[in-house]
């Protein structure tokens, strides 16, 4: 089966989300299972296509998501009028596929969730959540003669990655949770199938050495982005009461910081205040690649 991957993130594209890391695990996968797979990608700098790991990446210089969505286009059509794709699978975070599907409705469509932006924002908090910031916000616009939609209302009729999700032949989700809250919220919930995102870990990974550091310390290590919806607010509440327990344990943080519940600080800041007493237990280092995580 031939496979078109259409995302704005991958490993050796635009890197350092959870998307990207998805793509670069399935399709290795879907390749070493016997399928021909390609994956349409974007970069900061590089338009270019070569072989990687069993599979094809197509590399389209880009400057956001919404130039992407439409550059794309013509990429994924040189392809296909060649060598026609049976099916494209893509995220309906960012709608990456949206304007290709527009334009060729008879290849089948999958679109595996990984968190809509309007879940994003619920999760993780916009400025003005506050009565008196959404008071001041329409007043403004009242003021300049403007008639305008609060931006805290979310209208999902204008949405792309909601019209994405309209289109798709096939719906899937990591979990049950996600499956849920879309479904309920956009419909179709039945037809959202449950297919948990692999992950086959590097040589590299694996070689890492499970025994303590030089100054005896147990090192406790987060990945991921640190914003609250992967729970980083969880673990920072847990901290105090693991050190009172055992105090010998350091918290390594590997990710991007993002916005924290305190309006002006990021996550890293915001924990760092909120822990200000256990600073010496904590070590940050920030966004990686993923082939320098496990050194």
């Amino acid at each position: 089966m031939r496979i078109a991957y259409i995302s704005y993130e991958h490993p050796l594209g635009i890197s350092g989300g959870g998307i990207g890391t998805y793509l670069g695990q399935i399709a290795r996968v879907m390749a070493t299972r016997g399928h021909d797979v390609e994956v349409f990608t974007g970069h900061a700098d590089l338009s270019d296509t070569f072989r990687h790991e069993g599979y094809t990446i197509h590399r389209i210089a880009t400057a956001s998501v919404t130039d992407f969505r439409e550059k794309v286009v013509e990429s994924f059509a040189n392809v296909h009028t060649t060598s026609p794709f049976d099916i494209i699978e893509s995220a309906e975070y960012g709608a990456d596929a949206y304007l290709v599907r527009n334009r060729f409705r008879q290849v089948p469509l999958a679109v595996k969730l990984h968190t809509p932006s309007f879940l994003l924002g619920r999760l993780n908090g916009k400025p003005f959540k506050s009565r008196f910031g959404k008071f001041i916000f329409l007043l403004k616009c009242l003021r300049r003669g403007i008639i305008k939609k609060p931006f805290w209302v979310y209208d999902k009729k204008s949405d792309p990655e909601f019209g994405l999700f309209r289109m798709a032949n096939g719906l899937y989700s990591p979990s049950n949770s996600l499956g849920g809250i879309v479904g309920k919220e956009w419909g179709r919930q039945p037809e959202i199938s449950v297919v948990p995102n692999p992950f086959v870990p590097s040589r590299e990974l694996l070689a890492i050495p499970t025994v303590k550091k030089p100054d005896n310390k147990t090192v406790i290590c987060f990945i991921g982005k640190l914003e609250v919806r992967k729970g980083v607010d969880i673990l920072m509440k847990a901290i105090p009461s693991i050190l009172q327990r055992c105090e010998h344990v350091a918290f390594r943080f590997i990710g991007e910081p993002l916005p924290s519940p305190q309006y002006g600080l990021n996550m890293q800041e915001y924990i760092l205040k909120e822990l200000a007493n256990f600073s010496h237990h904590l070590e940050f280092l920030g966004k990686q690649p993923a082939h320098q995580i496990p050194k």
